[in-house]
């Protein structure tokens, strides 16, 4: 399993159709750019530089399953479909329904007040009189 992750590239490149340009733009590093890569940082295979890497409390060490390969026609279908599965909703920005409590300071200082605004003078009665 020390090089398990290229093995899956090589396989993934294999089962997209040669006709597809999706897969050659989207199919990432060769095995000799693999190869290249990890020598370049010091390590033996890519599982070696995932377990110096990520530390073992957050790595999941099953194997991922993503399914066969699609086209970029069928891609974009699948990604259709699951869009289509979202609720248009009313939307309340703008309409005063504030969700969150702002901070005193950042209302008067960012929404009241904004850097590079120059600050207003307030013309008294008696000194509009007097000019």
């Amino acid at each position: 399993m020390a090089n398990s992750t290229a093995i899956i590239a090589v396989e993934t490149t294999t089962t997209i159709p040669a006709s597809s340009g999706f897969a050659h733009r989207h199919i990432g590093p060769s095995p000799s750019d693999v190869a290249a890569m990890l020598r370049t940082v010091g390590t033996d295979s890519l599982d070696a530089l995932i377990a110096e890497t990520v530390p073992a409390s957050i790595l999941d060490p099953g194997q991922l399953t993503f399914g066969p390969a699609l086209t970029e026609t069928e891609t974009i279908a699948y990604l259709r479909t699951v869009a289509a599965k979202n609720q248009v909703l009313t939307s309340l920005i703008g309409q005063g329904y504030y969700g969150t409590v702002v901070p005193a300071v950042i209302q008067r200082n960012i929404l009241e007040n904004p850097p590079g605004t120059p600050p207003t003078r307030h013309i008294s009665r008696r000194s509009a009189k007097a000019g």
